[in-house]
């Protein structure tokens, strides 16, 4: 008999109702099972239009080839019915000051409703989600583009991870310096799907996402050729990891020079340190093979 469902009207932490839940209690699955189960069912473009008998027996396949438990074939098709009926949240609605159920302090509302000017000069909204991480980490951060940006960045990773609880700490440890939240921040993304951060990022920004850009912090010449490369802390050790080709060395260096990202020398090393900053834009598969070898450093 396939397992009873019923009607859960607790909320999310996003504000959804929890919804029809499989066999009333479901048997907690691994958290990397459930986001399977969201993407495949609500976002992925190959399965999210698939039909529940097919979708269920494809993520299956995939959950046991990944070495995990994997639920029946009715509880799976009960879960993807869940997050497929999930109503849109009103927590991604703009905030405005008729809605103070949330009893935030007239200092909160002041920098909410800065913030919400700023948003106004880049056509993004304050939605209600970011609202309530603006009231959370306002006693931290003082200015206004910091508290704009970073609450964004929380909002975000808060919407990624749902249905489940995210650990925060990693970003929490890395306030206030705001360089180095968002390379723990970009660094955590990595573990989701591109697709899921396409949807998220609309989601949030109500825009739609231009390209997912990586920090470099230097190049490496290998073969005649130049590799932008990335320094990730993972496991409390420093990793190079190369995030693309960039084509010929001889051409690089002497773009980097002229942009004055290099000095100018005779011979360089193997691995040249950049002066400052460069935000490369990286591809879907680009994206996905940066996941691969950070999963293989952990």
């Amino acid at each position: 008999m396939p397992p009873k469902r019923a009607y859960d009207s607790r909320e999310n932490s996003d504000g959804t109702s929890q919804g029809w839940q499989p066999g009333g209690r479901p048997k907690k699955l691994d958290d990397r099972v459930l986001m399977l189960i969201k993407n495949w069912a609500t976002i992925d473009p190959y399965y999210k239009d698939m039909s529940r008998n097919a979708l269920g027996e494809a993520l299956i396949t995939e959950i046991e080839k990944q070495g995990l438990a994997a639920p029946s074939h009715e509880t799976m098709k009960s879960y993807i019915s869940m997050y497929r009926n999930q109503p849109d949240s009103s927590e991604d609605l703009p905030w405005h000051t008729g809605l103070l159920e949330d009893n935030y302090s007239p200092e909160v509302i002041s920098k909410i409703v800065a913030i919400q000017h700023l948003g106004k000069l880049s056509s993004q909204a304050v939605s209600v989600h970011q609202s309530r991480w603006i009231s959370k980490l306002s006693s931290i951060l003082e200015d206004i583009e910091s508290l704009s940006e970073i609450s964004w960045y929380y909002t975000m990773y808060e919407k990624l991870c749902y249905p489940n609880t995210p650990d925060m700490s990693p970003l929490d440890a890395a306030l206030p310096d705001k360089e180095k939240f968002r390379q723990t921040f970009s660094r955590l993304v990595l573990g989701f799907d591109f697709s899921a951060y396409q949807k998220v990022f609309k989601q949030t920004s109500g825009a739609e996402l231009a390209g997912f850009y990586v920090d470099l912090d230097g190049i490496c010449l290998k073969d005649g050729n130049a590799f932008a490369v990335r320094q990730w802390l993972v496991n409390g050790e420093l990793h190079k990891v190369i995030v693309k080709n960039m084509g010929p060395q001889e051409n690089v260096i002497t773009k980097f020079v002229k942009e004055k990202f290099i000095n100018k020398r005779r011979s360089y090393p193997e691995y040249i340190v950049l002066k400052k900053p460069l935000a490369l834009e990286i591809t879907p598969a680009e994206w996905t093979e940066m996941q691969q070898k950070l999963k293989e450093l952990a």
